[in-house]
């Protein structure tokens, strides 16, 4: 068995749908588990309408007109006869309008997964149908029914006992040779909706492939595989053709966007190999990270941590910042999953760089606005973090950028900087 993980911009439309099920068709000898996230920029587009409800906000009908258009020019350009899949849909889109209709809870998070949660549930049915219209093996599964999390709702963590026998049973109850389920979603005890992290349907192919001791997990991206840049800002990238789990596992902790960072752990651990490969090229081989001795020497790599917003804090009483105060700091930080990316401390202050994750800044603004001040700056900074280094190729990525902090050793750079241009 293999387990395959397609992310949103492989699905984003008719075509690249199509594109996606010639793919399967290579792996007509094998059992296959396919984890499959929203169609393209469909979860930013449901953040919209989960914002636009709790708000209150008089464009929320038509924000779910326009969504329900999207859906319905992929199905038009899929299939001849699109009764049955439209009937499916209008199911879903009947339990969305249900919970719109709904006076808002407090509980924004909650609401979060309940809503944006429905864009995995639209293209896993209109992948599933279009496999089965093609003539291939394939069947449907909830999600809900496989991975069991806490009610930590937009971070939801894994019960692995549970998930591993809950997946066992479902999928082994199956004699379909392709299953299809979304990635990104669990569920609470209760059955609620839970999500696993923004960009976490690659964590969801990694528990699958764990729990049913898969041989292989392939995640499909829009890159030939692990580059040691973005090649939107590097136009040079180069791909690594192999990675150990530990450098692999340091490049998704810095911040590298190709792989979630939850994901490699649970396969190290298992000793399942992850392949990351191109959609768009996919008869070449991509990045094969397992744990094999790697004798490939790596190049300089850069990973580009983006829209980061800078937090400064200091005690209201002028005093001086303890550990103590550094401590209850990090505790807030650490109980809304919040990462940093590039910190320093003075004697009266101390700042963080992180991403730009209002929802979890702002809770911790409210923990903390007794004692500190906290001032937010969110003005273009970028963490750069660079591995294996040169001095060429550091001054060559920091063209038109502004220093504001530097951190390094010999074989790892930070670099807090600001565009100058």
């Amino acid at each position: 068995m293999q387990v395959l993980k397609f992310g949103g911009a492989s699905v984003k439309d008719a075509d690249s749908i199509k594109n996606v099920v010639d793919i399967i068709g290579t792996y007509s000898a094998e059992k296959l588990v396919i984890v499959i996230s929203a169609m393209g920029k469909t979860t930013n587009y449901l953040e919209r309408i989960w914002k636009a409800y709790y708000q209150k906000d008089s464009d929320l009908s038509e924000l779910v007109a326009e969504l329900k258009e999207q859906n319905s020019n992929v199905v038009e350009n899929l299939f001849k006869d699109d009764s049955f899949i439209n009937s499916r849909l209008e199911s879903i889109y009947d339990d969305l309008d249900s919970i719109l209709s709904k006076t808002p809870v407090s509980d924004k998070a909650f609401l979060y997964d309940q809503i944006v949660s429905v864009g995995e549930v639209f293209s896993t049915v209109i992948v599933c149908e279009y496999l089965i219209e093609s003539g291939m093996d394939a069947v449907w599964v909830n999600v809900k029914h496989c991975i069991k999390t806490n009610a930590n709702y937009r971070e939801g963590i894994v019960d692995w006992e549970k998930t591993k026998g809950a997946i066992n049973a479902t999928i082994g109850e199956i004699d379909k040779k392709i299953i299809i389920t979304q990635g990104f979603l669990g569920a609470t005890p209760e059955n609620y909706t839970t999500t696993l992290g923004r960009e976490g349907s690659d964590y969801s192919g990694s528990i699958f492939a764990t729990c049913l001791g898969a041989e292989k997990l392939t995640i499909w991206k829009d890159v030939p595989g692990v580059l040691n840049a973005d090649p939107r800002f590097v136009p040079k990238a180069q791909k690594i053709n192999a990675l150990s789990f530990e450098q692999a596992n340091e490049l998704t902790f810095f911040g590298a966007k190709v792989i979630h960072p939850k994901t490699l752990t649970p396969l190290k651990k298992a000793n399942i190999p992850l392949e990351v490969r191109s959609f768009t090229d996919y008869t070449k081989p991509g990045t094969i990270i397992s744990d094999k001795l790697q004798d490939e020497s790596l190049p300089p790599i850069v990973i580009f941590n983006r829209d980061q917003i800078k937090i400064t804090i200091t005690r209201k009483d002028d005093q001086v910042l303890f550990e103590k105060d550094v401590s209850e700091i990090y505790k807030s930080f650490s109980n809304q999953y919040l990462n940093v990316n590039l910190s320093h401390r003075a004697a009266y202050n101390i700042w963080f760089a992180v991403d730009d994750q209002m929802f979890k800044i702002e809770p911790i603004i409210e923990e903390l606005k007794e004692t500190f001040n906290i001032d937010i700056n969110n003005e273009g900074f970028e963490v750069l973090t660079f591995q294996y280094y040169t001095q060429s190729f550091v001054d060559e990525i920091l063209a038109g950028k502004k220093i504001i902090c530097k951190a390094f050793t010999e074989k790892l750079m930070k670099i807090l900087v600001v565009n100058e241009e």
